[in-house]
């Protein structure tokens, strides 16, 4: 959908690489989620695992707003809870470039690396934890 998307574009002539770029990193995104949805299938039944991503991925959305909290907070306790949350759930923040593209921000490709990185070891920690899961689960 994707391709004829762009396509489209190029035949209008409205193509811009960036647009190209904010693609590619929705797909990684959906990669993180993908994997984050495996694990979940591996860990309980299909509609717990469904919430349970639909979850993550509000969640991973609005992990910001844990460093927002953090920083009203006066208990030590909650200011360490917000670190660990912000630290442990999934960030998805760095694969959504759609605003910098629609008002035509250059995106550092700094950013474009880091989000890839982010993708390769939370998504690969994730995909682990899921396949030693699986490994344990008694088929019947």
């Amino acid at each position: 959908m994707a391709v004829v998307f762009f396509a489209l574009l190029m035949l209008k002539g409205m193509a811009d690489p960036a647009i190209g770029l904010a693609i590619v990193m929705l797909y990684m995104e959906f990669l993180l989620v993908t994997a984050l949805a495996i694990l979940f299938s591996c860990l309980s039944n299909p509609i717990i695992s469904c919430i349970l991503t639909l979850a993550l991925y509000v969640i991973g959305h609005l992990v910001w707003s844990l460093d927002l909290l953090r920083t009203r907070v006066d208990s030590g306790a909650a200011k360490a809870a917000c670190i660990f949350l912000s630290r442990v759930l999934p960030n998805l923040a760095p694969f959504d470039i759609k605003g910098q593209v629609v008002q035509g921000i250059p995106i550092n490709s700094g950013a474009v690396g880091f989000a890839a990185a982010y993708l390769f070891l939370y998504g690969g920690a994730v995909l682990a934890l899921a396949c030693a899961t699986f490994q344990r689960k008694e088929l019947q």
